[in-house]
């Protein structure tokens, strides 16, 4: 932990380590969300389950269209949930507020916001395609064939997964966890994987754009 902290420090004083620069995390962080992506879809492959399949064909501009326009609307529930959390001051979010301040975000104050938008698009992307486009729609199976019971232990078990990957913290998991949930019953309720994958992406867009730029970088 001291030698990582004393890479964060080095690159705050001018002097940026090759784990920090600009256009090395930018690609790292676009291939690493963009394979979580592929992985879904080598393990659609493998199972028999296209991860794909509730993602509407290009020609189709109707559902396209509602899935673009709900997941923007659905982003706004999780960034007001947010906001309130931040405003509890709770000791947990606060703690995670400090560790995302001092892991995630300092190789992030040199890139656009353009170029956050684009890791955003590449989360919101490869992790839907990954927990909801497979692993939730490979547990629950057809949905015709389904039960209550099925479905709920489907999205349960892939945001519990989802949360796992991003376990920082303990409040960390609980978190995504919940926003795991909230973006399965979407997955269930629509049938159009566009919306997590744009509510996703949009929340991350706009979370990394504002804690980025809200903070002056240190001198």
């Amino acid at each position: 932990m001291d030698d990582q902290d004393d890479d964060w420090n080095d690159d705050w004083n001018g002097e940026p380590e090759a784990a920090t620069d600009p256009n090395s995390f930018f690609v790292k962080a676009a291939v690493f969300e963009l394979s979580l992506g592929l992985l879904g879809l080598l393990a659609g492959w493998l199972l028999g389950y296209d991860a794909r399949q509730l993602i509407p064909p290009a020609d189709e501009w109707g559902p396209i269209a509602y899935g673009i326009g709900l997941g923007i609307a659905a982003t706004a529930p999780m960034l007001v949930a947010v906001w309130i959390l931040d405003k509890l001051k709770l000791t947990g979010v606060q703690e995670l507020s400090r560790l995302t301040e001092d892991r995630l975000l300092a190789p992030m104050r040199h890139l656009t916001a353009l170029e956050l938008f684009a890791i955003s698009l590449c989360a919101g992307l490869g992790e839907e395609l990954l927990f909801r486009g497979w692993l939730q729609g490979w547990l629950i199976g057809s949905m015709e064939d389904a039960s209550l019971l099925r479905v709920t232990l489907g999205v349960l078990v892939a945001s519990v997964a989802f949360g796992l990957v991003h376990a920082m913290t303990p409040t960390y998991f609980v978190l995504a966890t919940l926003v795991g949930v909230y973006l399965g019953w979407l997955t269930v309720a629509t049938q159009n994987l566009l919306v997590p994958i744009v509510a996703h992406a949009l929340y991350d867009a706009v979370q990394l754009i504002l804690a980025v730029r809200q903070k002056p970088e240190p001198t």
